[in-house]
């Protein structure tokens, strides 16, 4: 789910052609014709640790256990921006063929299938709306609940000592997601059902904390016990200590912790403020230090990072609808270039695409400018089926993943649309343009002279 800050861990990964004296925990073949970037992360005690790396068109991979923590734990595979779920456990490999299905081999095959359908089922992307697919009650209530079915017919045919656990991830994570839709429903009250569910929840449940649905909880219940906001600073260091009484699972509280200090690090400050707020919640800390830094981090990410006539601060990968490569800097030179950054669940993103499209229009026959779209969609099915709608008559790319995020954090860009101007020699005029919507084809038409 996109909606979580991970800190990364370096696990030990072995190419295919090396040697490897331990017993991989995964080995796959991803049978896709350009290379894509693979993840596999996992939770641990409310930690979240990831490891990416890139597999060549038709490629392998192994995984290796030199520096997985837990016996044994289910985790999230993403591949090319598509989730999928494995089971690992020490000792024992699972194999993965990827493209066009999943198909598992090895060890643990039936709970890794569980939790392939699992994180393929509860993808959150599939419960946001997007501007060409709007909420809808019915078909959000439908889809969750065939979903959920689904899964939950899976449960007998994996290992008898997994079961309870899992009907207990799968009806939290139900949990979770009926909240999210009722919550969506601004026509009819559903604050009894929601009531309902949230009651049920065990705050210090690990399932509570891997289905998410401990956030609404924590939200409800501290509704009552926080004082009125006099600043952001006290309200969330209130809202930390709160969490730390109600809560007795020390991975539910670092959880609850990062999640609630991320809005409010999501605003620049000083290092004076930063630290005063570290402060505030010494006791807190203590018992996670490791959240200090993480928060440090996060603070550092939001800062200016690229200023006007500066040069581009990493060069990515862009990916056109047939699948040819091509770096940033190959795009930019000759020309002033105009562009725009969006996806397709951004609604903003996409309101502004007509009017760019007007832009486009307007300036077509002018030889000094240039624009180019690149889309920071995980999904390139999504992408593509949004292109063949829209088919605009300017060049459209996705960014490759990991150097898409890499230059997305480089920028410090973390909300979208956002539009550049990058002169003739190749640097900035505008970090931060006007939106098509808003004029900038006044001063497109100026710059172009």
């Amino acid at each position: 789910m996109k909606l979580m800050l991970l800190p990364l861990a370096l696990l030990a990964l072995t190419a295919c052609t090396g040697k490897n004296e331990q017993k991989p925990l995964l080995t796959g073949k991803v049978n896709l014709p350009n290379p894509v970037e693979v993840s596999v992360s996992y939770d641990y005690e409310g930690d979240t640790y990831e490891t990416k790396f890139m597999v060549e068109p038709y490629g392998a991979f192994e995984y290796s256990d030199s520096a997985f923590i837990p016996e044994a734990s289910e985790v999230l595979i993403t591949i090319d921006g598509m989730p999928h779920g494995a089971y690992l456990a020490k000792g024992k490999t699972v194999e993965m063929n990827v493209h066009p299905k999943v198909a598992f081999t090895g060890d643990n095959v039936d709970a890794s299938r569980f939790f392939d359908s699992y994180y393929q089922a509860y993808n959150f992307m599939d419960f946001k709306p997007t501007p060409d697919r709007p909420y809808d009650y019915a078909q959000w209530n439908e889809r969750l609940t065939t979903r959920t079915d689904d899964i939950r017919a899976l449960i007998p045919s994996v290992q008898e000592e997994l079961q309870d656990e899992l009907a207990d991830l799968v009806n939290s994570t139900y949990g979770f997601y009926r909240v999210l839709t009722l919550n969506m429903d601004r026509d009819n009250d559903h604050s009894a059902e929601i009531d309902s569910i949230l009651g049920a929840v065990d705050p210090n449940s690990d399932v509570a904390r891997k289905s998410y649905i401990i956030t609404y909880w924590f939200d409800r219940e501290s509704r009552d016990r926080l004082p009125q906001m006099t600043t952001y600073d006290s309200f969330t260091a209130n809202s930390i200590r709160i969490a730390d009484s109600l809560v007795s699972n020390p991975g539910n509280k670092k959880y609850l912790w990062l999640r609630l200090a991320s809005s409010f690090l999501m605003a620049p400050m000083s290092d004076e403020q930063l630290y005063a707020f570290f402060d505030s919640i010494a006791p807190q800390l203590e018992k996670a230090p490791q959240l200090r830094q993480k928060m440090i981090d996060m603070q550092e990410s939001i800062r200016p990072k690229v200023s006007d006539d500066d040069a581009i601060p990493s060069d990515p990968v862009l990916i056109d609808p047939e699948g040819k490569r091509v770096h940033l800097s190959e795009l930019l030179g000759n020309e002033i270039v105009y562009i725009d950054i969006w996806a397709t669940w951004c609604a903003p993103c996409c309101a502004e695409i007509p009017h760019l499209e007007k832009v486009v229009e307007e300036m077509k026959d002018n030889r000094n400018i240039r624009f180019i779209s690149i889309s920071w969609d995980e999904n390139r099915d999504a992408w593509l089926e949004k292109l063949g709608r829209d088919k605009p008559t300017w060049p459209n790319y996705i960014f490759e993943k990991s150097s898409g995020d890499k230059f997305m954090a480089d920028m410090g860009i973390l909300g979208i649309p956002r539009f550049l101007i990058v002169g003739k020699d190749s640097r900035f005029i505008d970090t931060n343009a006007r939106r098509p919507s808003k004029g900038v084809v006044e001063e497109l038409r100026k710059l172009a002279e």
